[in-house]
């Protein structure tokens, strides 16, 4: 089932958080073997197992270089927490369908007790000579595996595999609510990557669908598969899939941000929440954060409201240092650490908390600490968290891609690198803690009324033109009208468009949104 807000105004900024966490990000340490992003991880006690991803930075655009094989991550790593240890041991030695997969990029993952199950992922296949997405579901026993490798055992016992094309998915993510799966979004992409789309080198296909199953490992398979589908809002890849505790107490997850739009290069802003009966696509705006970056959740039960902090990445909105925002549309890596909040009544707020010291942050992993009470879908739980004068540890940032500037696809990518950094990530209260609200240039609402669209616009002043514009879902511009006063409300004939879905897009010069409305 599929839920709809999508008419309500979008923007309320200036809100004050009374007692909001103070989040802090503290560099701990750096290691010239953990130089990883874009795999997986899972946790055993105080060890961390890293497996798969890339070894370099951002990808080449052009065929051949995008994906060296000499990059691709041929190790399983072992970090003990504990005794600040590294172990390592190559997955060469695994059968060659199970090396492929567990040695690919961008795979969807998720931990249950002591299996890693991985799905997909974009990496080479030996026996068509080509770059795929796995069509494989591989479980590893985390506990046996990350023992062997400590010990310089066979690795070899604690993998199995499952083959079945509707795994073929990398750029999405793998959840669990109750006893079924959800892999959520993500594309099926063959083929060697090249910038253009009509290059012929690749064939990609999003799935537009959250496919759901139960997985059972006496043999390993999946059994109990159905799909939710929707060809508008389901296009995204490299996004963030966040755990949530919602107002009523009900677990699911919120799919933050995205690329691409369908006929528009620029990232989805609109969240969607997921829970086990529906999916609602969320009347919301996130501007900053745009691409996979490490993100730690929390829940304050006291106050009934939940925290999600975005680390670094890549984004289509900048702050300007005043409160208001810029628009960047090729999507550079930024420094930005913010927050979208949700309050008991459901609203949805975003606001800066921070900024990094580097551009930093994209397809990094936030690890939780041992001691981090969390809820059974891994968000932590803030009042069972006890806090001391100097904080509460509550877990780690591992991984991710470093940049020396922030439109690097432009010069050379082969300047960025992988990150070895390790973070802390702290928490506490401050009492005269503010944030810093993220303001754009105007504030907006898009609603349908008796036939017509009535958008209303208020921008902070009239030096520049707002534009108003329409799409169809194959790109065409149906409206458009420029206007340069302070307060307007638009109204738009929709008797020509009914039962079609149109997309409004509302840009000035330094910033736009896009709403997708279906006329009724």
């Amino acid at each position: 089932m599929k839920k709809f807000q999508w008419f309500i105004l979008l923007a309320i900024w200036s809100i004050k958080l009374i007692a909001q966490p103070n989040f802090r990000i503290v560099e701990n340490k750096t290691f010239d073997c953990i130089d990883l992003h874009s795999g997986a991880y899972a946790m055993d006690g105080d060890r961390i197992l890293f497996i798969g991803g890339r070894t370099n930075g951002l990808h080449h655009f052009l065929s051949p270089l995008a994906f060296p094989l000499m990059m691709r991550n041929a190790e399983a790593v072992v970090y003990d927490i504990s005794d600040d240890l590294l172990y390592t041991s190559s997955t060469d030695v695994l059968p060659v369908a199970i090396k492929e997969a567990v040695q690919s990029s961008n795979m969807q993952f998720y931990q249950e007790s002591n299996t890693l199950f991985m799905i997909g992922g974009y990496g080479w296949q030996e026996s068509s000579n080509m770059f795929i997405t796995h069509p494989t579901l591989t479980a590893i026993n985390v506990g046996g595996l990350v023992d062997a490798i400590i010990s310089g055992s066979s690795i070899i016992p604690f993998f199995t595999q499952y083959t079945d094309t509707t795994m073929a998915v990398c750029g999405g993510h793998l959840g669990k609510i109750g006893d079924e799966y959800y892999l959520i979004f993500g594309h099926r992409f063959d083929g060697t990557y090249y910038i253009s789309d009509t290059s012929g080198f690749f064939i990609q296909k999003y799935t537009h669908e959250i496919r759901k199953f139960k997985i059972t490992n006496s043999p390993l398979s999946i059994y109990d598969y159905s799909v939710w589908s929707d060809t508008m809002n389901y296009r995204r890849r490299d996004y963030n899939l966040v755990p949530q505790i919602f107002p009523d107490g009900t677990e699911g997850y919120t799919a933050f941000s995205g690329v691409f739009q369908r006929f528009l290069n620029i990232p989805y802003l609109h969240p969607i929440d997921i829970i086990s009966s529906e999916v609602t696509v969320q009347a919301f705006n996130q501007f900053l954060n745009n691409y996979h970056c490490a993100v730690v959740p929390m829940y304050d039960s006291d106050n009934n409201t939940m925290y999600n902090y975005f680390i670094g990445a890549m984004s289509m909105y900048l702050p300007d240092g005043s409160g208001g925002l810029v628009t960047d549309s090729l999507v550079p890596f930024v420094k930005t650490i913010a927050c979208v909040s949700r309050s008991g009544s459901g609203m949805l707020h975003e606001f800066i908390v921070d900024t990094l010291t580097r551009l930093e942050g994209t397809n990094a992993q936030f690890i939780p600490a041992t001691s981090t009470v969390r809820y059974a879908n891994g968000v932590i739980d803030l009042q069972a968290t006890p806090i001391g004068s100097s904080g509460k540890l509550l877990g780690y940032i591992v991984g991710g891609i470093i940049s020396p500037s922030p439109n690097l696809n432009d010069t050379d990518p082969a300047a960025s690198s992988a990150s070895c950094n390790i973070y802390n990530v702290y928490i506490d209260y401050v009492n005269d803690w503010s944030d810093i609200a993220v303001n754009p240039p105007f504030t907006y609402s898009v609603q349908t009324i008796q036939g017509e669209i009535q958008v209303t616009i208020i921008t902070q002043n009239t030096k520049s033109y707002v534009t108003v514009e329409i799409y169809n879902t194959i790109g065409q511009k149906l409206y458009n009208k420029e206007i340069n006063e302070k307060q307007s409300v638009v109204l738009i004939c929709s008797n020509q468009w009914k039962y079609q879905i149109i997309f409004v897009h509302i840009s000035n010069k330094e910033f736009v949104v896009t709403d997708p409305v279906i006329i009724h």
